[in-house]
Protein backbone atom coordinates (compact mmCIF):
# COMPACT_ATOMS: atom_id res chain seq x y z
CA UNK A 1 0.00 0.00 0.00
CA UNK A 2 1.50 3.11 -0.67
CA UNK A 3 2.34 5.67 1.85
CA UNK A 4 -0.27 8.56 0.97
CA UNK A 5 -3.51 5.75 0.47
CA UNK A 6 -2.43 4.32 3.99
CA UNK A 7 -2.09 7.77 5.54
CA UNK A 8 -5.76 8.35 3.94
CA UNK A 9 -7.01 5.13 5.08
CA UNK A 10 -6.22 6.09 8.78
CA UNK A 11 -7.65 9.18 8.33
CA UNK A 12 -11.02 7.83 7.55
CA UNK A 13 -10.80 5.02 10.01
CA UNK A 14 -10.13 8.01 12.57
CA UNK A 15 -13.24 9.81 11.38
CA UNK A 16 -15.33 7.14 11.42
CA UNK A 17 -14.25 6.11 15.19
CA UNK A 18 -14.76 9.63 16.11
CA UNK A 19 -18.15 9.96 14.57
CA UNK A 20 -19.41 6.81 15.88
CA UNK A 21 -18.61 7.74 19.75
CA UNK A 22 -20.15 11.06 18.97
CA UNK A 23 -23.67 9.89 17.14
CA UNK A 24 -24.05 7.11 19.80
CA UNK A 25 -23.53 9.20 22.91
CA UNK A 26 -25.86 12.05 21.43
CA UNK A 27 -28.56 9.33 19.71
CA UNK A 28 -28.08 6.27 21.08
CA UNK A 29 -27.04 3.13 19.31
CA UNK A 30 -30.21 1.87 18.13
CA UNK A 31 -30.82 4.91 16.46
CA UNK A 32 -27.73 4.94 14.76
CA UNK A 33 -27.14 3.59 11.32
CA UNK A 34 -24.27 2.90 8.97
CA UNK A 35 -25.67 5.64 6.69
CA UNK A 36 -25.89 8.13 9.52
CA UNK A 37 -21.92 7.26 10.37
CA UNK A 38 -20.88 7.75 6.92
CA UNK A 39 -23.06 11.03 6.38
CA UNK A 40 -21.66 12.86 9.18
CA UNK A 41 -18.05 11.07 9.06
CA UNK A 42 -18.38 11.91 5.44
CA UNK A 43 -17.17 9.13 4.10
CA UNK A 44 -18.96 6.57 1.43
CA UNK A 45 -20.62 3.47 2.65
CA UNK A 46 -18.34 1.64 -0.02
CA UNK A 47 -15.33 3.36 2.05
CA UNK A 48 -17.25 2.10 5.72
CA UNK A 49 -17.45 -1.49 4.33
CA UNK A 50 -13.99 -0.96 3.00
CA UNK A 51 -12.56 -0.82 6.61
CA UNK A 52 -15.99 -2.77 8.83
CA UNK A 53 -17.61 -5.66 7.70
CA UNK A 54 -20.66 -3.66 10.37
CA UNK A 55 -21.43 -0.86 12.75
CA UNK A 56 -20.40 -3.73 15.26
CA UNK A 57 -16.74 -4.25 14.12
CA UNK A 58 -17.07 -0.25 14.39
CA UNK A 59 -17.77 -0.22 18.09
CA UNK A 60 -15.36 -2.63 19.06
CA UNK A 61 -12.73 -0.52 16.98
CA UNK A 62 -13.69 2.61 18.99
CA UNK A 63 -13.35 0.48 22.13
CA UNK A 64 -10.08 -0.03 21.64
CA UNK A 65 -8.56 2.66 19.93
CA UNK A 66 -6.84 3.70 23.43
CA UNK A 67 -3.97 1.94 22.02
CA UNK A 68 -3.07 4.93 20.57
CA UNK A 69 -2.80 6.99 24.09
CA UNK A 70 -0.23 3.84 25.28
CA UNK A 71 2.72 6.11 23.68
CA UNK A 72 6.34 6.47 23.90
CA UNK A 73 6.01 9.35 26.06
CA UNK A 74 3.66 7.70 28.55
CA UNK A 75 5.55 4.44 29.07
CA UNK A 76 8.61 6.40 29.45
CA UNK A 77 7.04 8.33 32.29
CA UNK A 78 5.31 4.84 33.86
CA UNK A 79 9.25 3.84 33.71
CA UNK A 80 9.69 6.37 36.29
CA UNK A 81 7.30 5.41 38.64
CA UNK A 82 6.96 2.57 40.80
CA UNK A 83 5.33 -0.44 39.39
CA UNK A 84 2.20 -0.42 41.59
CA UNK A 85 1.95 2.70 40.54
CA UNK A 86 2.91 2.69 37.09
CA UNK A 87 0.17 -0.21 36.39
CA UNK A 88 -2.80 2.57 38.48
CA UNK A 89 -1.74 4.44 35.44
CA UNK A 90 -2.28 2.29 33.01
CA UNK A 91 -5.23 1.06 34.34
CA UNK A 92 -6.33 4.82 35.00
CA UNK A 93 -5.84 5.92 31.60
CA UNK A 94 -8.53 3.36 30.27
CA UNK A 95 -10.81 4.25 32.44
CA UNK A 96 -10.59 7.75 31.99
CA UNK A 97 -10.78 7.45 27.88
CA UNK A 98 -13.74 5.40 28.95
CA UNK A 99 -15.36 8.11 31.21
CA UNK A 100 -14.56 10.75 29.25
CA UNK A 101 -14.54 9.93 25.25
CA UNK A 102 -16.43 6.53 25.21
CA UNK A 103 -18.92 6.63 27.79
CA UNK A 104 -21.75 4.34 27.92
CA UNK A 105 -21.09 3.56 24.07
CA UNK A 106 -19.54 0.27 26.83
CA UNK A 107 -23.15 -1.41 26.95
CA UNK A 108 -22.96 -1.80 23.46
CA UNK A 109 -19.24 -2.92 23.07
CA UNK A 110 -20.06 -6.00 26.19
CA UNK A 111 -23.44 -6.55 24.14
CA UNK A 112 -21.29 -7.08 21.00
CA UNK A 113 -18.97 -9.12 22.58
CA UNK A 114 -21.55 -11.68 24.42
CA UNK A 115 -23.06 -12.05 20.82
CA UNK A 116 -19.59 -13.55 19.99
CA UNK A 117 -18.09 -11.57 17.74
CA UNK A 118 -14.00 -11.44 17.22
CA UNK A 119 -12.56 -9.89 20.67
CA UNK A 120 -9.11 -7.67 20.13
CA UNK A 121 -9.00 -6.61 23.89
CA UNK A 122 -8.03 -10.31 24.54
CA UNK A 123 -5.09 -10.18 22.25
CA UNK A 124 -1.57 -10.69 23.45
CA UNK A 125 0.30 -8.10 20.93
CA UNK A 126 -1.94 -5.09 21.68
CA UNK A 127 0.18 -2.24 22.95
CA UNK A 128 -1.71 -1.93 26.11
CA UNK A 129 -1.25 -5.15 27.06
CA UNK A 130 2.16 -4.78 26.28
CA UNK A 131 2.43 -2.21 28.80
CA UNK A 132 0.46 -4.27 31.55
CA UNK A 133 2.93 -7.08 31.19
CA UNK A 134 6.19 -4.60 31.23
CA UNK A 135 5.28 -3.07 34.50
CA UNK A 136 4.18 -6.25 35.96
CA UNK A 137 7.38 -7.64 35.19
CA UNK A 138 9.52 -4.67 36.66
CA UNK A 139 7.24 -5.49 39.59
CA UNK A 140 8.30 -9.17 40.06
CA UNK A 141 11.90 -8.03 39.25
CA UNK A 142 12.27 -5.55 41.46
CA UNK A 143 10.05 -7.73 44.91
CA UNK A 144 7.33 -5.40 45.21
CA UNK A 145 4.91 -8.21 43.69
CA UNK A 146 4.88 -12.10 44.62
CA UNK A 147 7.46 -13.89 42.39
CA UNK A 148 5.35 -16.59 42.15
CA UNK A 149 3.25 -14.64 39.90
CA UNK A 150 4.41 -14.21 35.80
CA UNK A 151 3.92 -10.94 34.07
CA UNK A 152 1.63 -12.47 32.32
CA UNK A 153 -1.07 -13.73 34.69
CA UNK A 154 -1.08 -10.55 36.37
CA UNK A 155 -1.49 -8.54 33.47
CA UNK A 156 -4.58 -11.25 33.01
CA UNK A 157 -5.86 -10.16 36.30
CA UNK A 158 -6.08 -6.64 35.97
CA UNK A 159 -7.49 -6.67 32.59
CA UNK A 160 -10.47 -9.09 34.38
CA UNK A 161 -10.18 -6.05 37.14
CA UNK A 162 -10.41 -3.39 34.23
CA UNK A 163 -13.77 -5.01 32.83
CA UNK A 164 -15.47 -5.72 36.10
CA UNK A 165 -15.13 -1.99 37.27
CA UNK A 166 -16.30 -0.68 33.39
CA UNK A 167 -19.02 -3.48 33.31
CA UNK A 168 -20.51 -2.29 37.16
CA UNK A 169 -20.21 1.40 36.36
CA UNK A 170 -22.09 0.59 33.17
CA UNK A 171 -24.73 -1.63 34.63
CA UNK A 172 -25.28 1.49 37.62
CA UNK A 173 -25.70 3.73 34.22
CA UNK A 174 -23.09 5.71 34.87
CA UNK A 175 -24.12 7.17 37.82
CA UNK A 176 -20.76 7.32 39.61
CA UNK A 177 -16.92 8.49 39.02
CA UNK A 178 -15.58 5.82 37.47
CA UNK A 179 -11.99 6.94 38.22
CA UNK A 180 -12.45 7.82 41.84
CA UNK A 181 -13.87 4.53 42.36
CA UNK A 182 -11.23 2.77 40.65
CA UNK A 183 -8.70 4.53 42.81
CA UNK A 184 -10.12 3.08 45.63
CA UNK A 185 -10.63 -0.21 44.69
CA UNK A 186 -7.20 -0.75 43.40
CA UNK A 187 -5.63 -1.03 46.41
CA UNK A 188 -7.87 -4.08 47.70
CA UNK A 189 -6.94 -5.32 44.01
CA UNK A 190 -3.08 -4.96 44.47
CA UNK A 191 -3.50 -7.30 47.61
CA UNK A 192 -3.41 -10.39 45.52
CA UNK A 193 -0.24 -9.84 43.93
CA UNK A 194 1.95 -7.58 46.05
CA UNK A 195 4.69 -9.22 48.13
CA UNK A 196 4.44 -9.10 51.84
CA UNK A 197 6.73 -6.74 52.59
CA UNK A 198 4.89 -4.04 50.41
CA UNK A 199 1.49 -4.69 52.48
Amino acid sequence: MARGTYKCAKETKKRLLETVIELIKEKGYANVSVRDICRTAEVSSGSFYHHYPSKEALVLDAYYHIDQYVTKEFIEKCEKQPPRDSIRSLLGLYLKLIDEEIGLLVKEYYRVMLAGMNISALDPHRPYYQALCAQAERGITDGSFRRECEAKEIAEYFMRFLRSEIFDWAIHGGNYNLVAQFLKDYELALWGIVASKER
